[in-house]
Formats: structure tokens, C-alpha cells, sequence
């Protein structure tokens, strides 16, 4: 009996699968060569399990990266709000060194006024004391003529 024309196409078309199979087996092979050579140039694991290492530790470096990238921001920031008051600290000293030397000069006005009065009620003290002792007895005199 001669074969179908089914059965002829059923095994042309089982033929051609086994083509295409034999040919996604060869590009298999191809692909596998070819991962093979990049992995190991890129000096990378080939198995699946162990590039899940390595990308899980890709994530928790890209996790540290931005803490890093964080504290960096952060400690920018303190570095200027360091400078900021090691200026406000440059000029508190200033003004306390110009407050001091203002200070020095106003003690040093106030003896040379202590010492003016001193000499001043000695030698204009006595003469005032004398002269209302004058005036005073003066007045006693006149008072006294008055009366007589």
C-alpha cells in the first residue's frame, strides 16, 4: 500500500521540525559559547544561581552608594554651616577685642577725670571753702553792724 499523502506530510512536516529543532539547537549551543566568552571576559559566573549573587550584591552596592552620596550631601551642608560659624566666631572675637580695647580707653579717660576732680576739689575745693567762709563772715559782720 502506498503511503498517504497524510502520512507523506506528516513526515515532511516532522522533518522540517526536526530541522528547525536541530537548528535552535545548534543556536542554543551558539548562544551558550558565546555567554561562556563574555562571562569569562567580563570575569563572570555562567550560572544562573550564581549571577543571582551577583546582582543581588549590585543592588545593596547601589544601596550603599546613595547612603554614601547622602552623608556626603549632609556633610557639606555641616561644613558650611561650620564655616559659617567659625566666621561668626571670627567676628564675635573681633568685636569682643574692639569692646575690650573701648573699655581700656573709657578706664583710662575715667582716671584721668578721677585724678582732674582730685586736684580740682584740692586746689578749687579750698578756694571755694575759703571764699564762703569769706562771704560768710561777711555776713556775720555785716549782720553785726546792722544790729548795733
Amino acid at each position: 500500500m502506498p503511503p498517504s499523502d497524510g502520512a507523506v506530510r506528516g513526515r515532511r512536516v516532522y522533518g522540517e521540525a526536526e530541522s528547525k529543532l536541530a537548528q535552535a539547537d545548534h543556536a542554543l549551543a551558539r548562544a551558550r559559547d558565546d555567554l561562556s566568552l563574555d562571562a569569562r571576559d567580563l570575569n563572570l559566573p555562567v550560572a544562573s544561581a550564581d549571577l543571582d549573587v551577583i546582582e543581588r550584591a549590585l543592588g545593596e552596592y547601589r544601596v550603599a552608594v546613595i547612603e554614601l552620596a547622602n552623608a556626603l550631601r549632609q556633610h557639606k551642608a555641616a561644613l558650611a554651616e561650620l564655616g559659617d560659624q567659625t566666621l561668626r566666631e571670627a567676628d564675635a572675637r573681633e568685636s569682643l577685642g574692639a569692646a575690650i580695647e573701648d573699655h581700656r580707653e573709657k578706664q583710662t579717660l575715667l582716671r584721668a577725670a578721677t585724678e582732674t576732680v582730685a586736684t580740682l576739689q584740692a586746689t578749687v575745693g579750698k578756694q571755694v571753702s575759703e571764699l564762703l567762709s569769706d562771704i560768710e563772715a561777711t555776713q556775720q559782720a555785716q549782720q553785726n553792724m546792722s544790729a548795733r
